[in-house]
């Protein structure tokens, strides 16, 4: 059994990320997988914690991005894998259960899948409110959510998407999807992900940007265009709500950046998913009645922090948009850049 199982490479960029790359890092030490067939690959911005040394006890292989941004990092990582199956974690993710890597490559045996990724996020009661919150809307975004922008199941929704896909395959631990609008896929690619290499081959993108570089490989592919999503499940550790939002925030400021204009992929929002958000932060309780919802759909305290997270967060999105627009008056931005980097 354990010789017909693939090598995988795990990515994983960091900075200063000692934090929670621990307990990242040991959830891989325990998959119930030929540790042989186990690559892990740190791909550290300039840490000056103890990040290196937690990545080293874990023999993990070290590759140094001098330009610190993860999208860069990732590329770096993925360049330096050995094997033809690259799963991408963030230092803050944590595998669920011993068999999660035996699940997530079971759908390559199919050579039409290009990519794998888990239907859930996960917490527990050692996690804090927003991590819990996160795995409830199966999203760290509520504004997003609200948008149908989402890859995770999502209590809430009662769905994992609201991208538009028809099923071509179940099987007991995943299910074969196909997008039918590739101009609103979900945003796929991160946070457990396992993609085939040849993905990056193809592509061949100058960063990576996930949805990005799936979205190309989707449009030049057509005969490797199934993705599975897998019963499984990962924890996605979030910091106490501040941090978070200021983590919200650099996000958001990255899209700004330059020398990455043109390089995001910008969904077509339906319309009706723009009127519905708009009317429900106008209004202020529907927002309240969907914490309640929520609550009596799947009972946790956590679900205090969506109206004030779904406020802050749309905040955050108008004030980018109207520096966003000052800049473009200032002659930063051009009108093309402008639309593509909102």
């Amino acid at each position: 059994m354990n010789d017909k199982l693939p090598s995988v490479s795990i990515i994983i960029p960091t900075f200063n990320s000692s934090e929670f790359l621990s307990e990242c890092l040991e959830s891989i030490k325990w998959q119930d997988y030929p540790k042989e067939k186990i690559e892990i690959i740190v791909v550290d911005g300039g840490s000056f914690d103890n990040t290196l040394d937690i990545a080293k006890k874990y023999k993990a292989k070290i590759v140094y991005n001098r330009q610190e941004i993860h999208p860069i990092g990732r590329l770096l990582g993925i360049k330096r894998a050995k094997s033809n199956l690259i799963c991408l974690l963030d230092s803050d993710d944590v595998l669920a259960g011993r068999d999660w890597l035996q699940k997530m490559i079971e759908p390559f045996v199919d050579e039409c899948v290009f990519a794998s990724e888990p239907l859930f996020y996960k917490s527990e009661p050692r996690y804090n409110l927003v991590t819990e919150y996160v795995s409830l809307i199966g999203a760290d975004d509520p504004v997003a959510l609200y948008l149908g922008y989402f890859d995770r199941y999502s209590v809430l929704m009662k769905k994992w998407t609201g991208s538009q896909f028809k099923i071509r395959k179940r099987m007991e631990h995943y299910f074969e999807v196909e997008f039918t609008n590739l101009e609103f896929i979900p945003p796929i690619g991160a946070n457990g992900t396992i993609i085939r290499k040849t993905v990056f081959e193809e592509v061949n993108p100058k960063y990576f940007l996930h949805v990005k570089v799936l979205y190309d490989f989707l449009k030049t592919n057509p005969n490797q265009k199934y993705f599975a999503k897998v019963k499984s499940s990962v924890v996605h550790i979030q910091p106490g709500v501040k941090k978070f939002i200021l983590k919200k925030l650099r996000r958001l400021s990255r899209r700004k950046d330059k020398n990455l204009i043109g390089e995001h992929y910008t969904p077509r929002i339906p319309l009706k998913n723009e009127i519905i958000l708009a009317t429900k932060l106008l209004l202020f309780f529907p927002i309240i009645l969907d914490s309640i919802k929520g609550f009596f759909q799947k009972p946790s305290f956590a679900w205090i922090l969506h109206p004030l997270l779904t406020y802050l967060i749309a905040f955050q999105y108008i004030i980018m948009l109207v520096v966003t627009k000052l800049m473009y008056r200032q002659g930063v931005f051009s009108e093309k850049e402008v639309y593509k980097g909102v």
